[in-house]
């Protein structure tokens, strides 16, 4: 069973503002779910699984105030998720 939603990608919505997909069971953070989303200012990924997030998996978020990663599986992060 992967419980990752396989498709996840906001390209077709790149004006939200707030995306919440807490409790979704989510293991990775794929660089291109969130690449077209640059008006993106809170994104709750809290209560899932996730272990590990892609490099540069947040580069395009310029206005984002309010980012939760809490009570998933990470063990650090990195700069590099945030670009170079």
């Amino acid at each position: 069973f992967d419980s990752d939603i396989i498709y996840l990608n906001f390209s077709n919505f790149p004006i939200l503002e707030s995306i919440d997909l807490s409790h979704n069971y989510l293991t990775i953070i794929k660089s291109y779910y969130f690449e077209a989303n640059i008006y993106l200012n809170d994104l709750d990924l809290s209560y899932n699984n996730i272990s590990v997030i892609e490099k540069s998996a947040f580069e395009n978020f310029q206005m984002l105030i309010y980012l939760d990663l809490s009570n998933n599986l990470l063990i650090s992060i990195d700069s590099f998720i945030y670009g170079e």
